[in-house]
């Protein structure tokens, strides 16, 4: 119960834009195993939600499940917001998008370690209307 606290109040302070929350809850050797190919480090999780706040200004995240076993925490969420700047390769569309996922953080002595995730590139990429719909 401790590690989903740890998560879902991650979730929490950054959706408030308190990145500092980083530094209490995710070590600093932080090892990132994401599709966006994003580095590890607990420094370069916080340029990420930067950069992300900073082209999706209206991100909203949503916890639709969470659930924890031994030192890891699944949550599958959902992030909705209008691009207004530039994400990795992909210049500001203006366009509404919804992205699902599932998260896996491993958590021990009460920070987060670890992170892999999947997500529905595909989906936000047709939404954005950067790959076409498929028919």
């Amino acid at each position: 119960m401790q590690n989903k606290m740890i998560v879902q109040r991650l979730f929490d302070e950054i959706m408030k834009g308190n990145l500092a929350v980083a530094d209490e809850l995710i070590a600093e050797d932080y090892n990132q195993h994401s599709v966006f190919g994003l580095p590890n480090g607990r420094e370069a999780f916080k340029q990420f939600f930067i950069a992300f706040a900073s082209a999706v200004p209206d991100a909203r995240f949503v916890i639709e499940d969470m659930i924890a076993e031994s030192d890891k925490v699944v949550s599958r969420f959902s992030v909705t917001g209008t691009q207004m700047g530039e994400l990795p390769g992909i210049p500001p569309t203006g366009k509404k998008f919804t992205m699902r996922g599932i998260d896996i953080f491993r958590v021990v002595d009460g920070k987060i370690v670890e992170h892999w995730d999947a997500v529905d590139q595909l989906g936000m990429l047709q939404q954005l209307g950067i790959v076409p719909m498929s028919s």
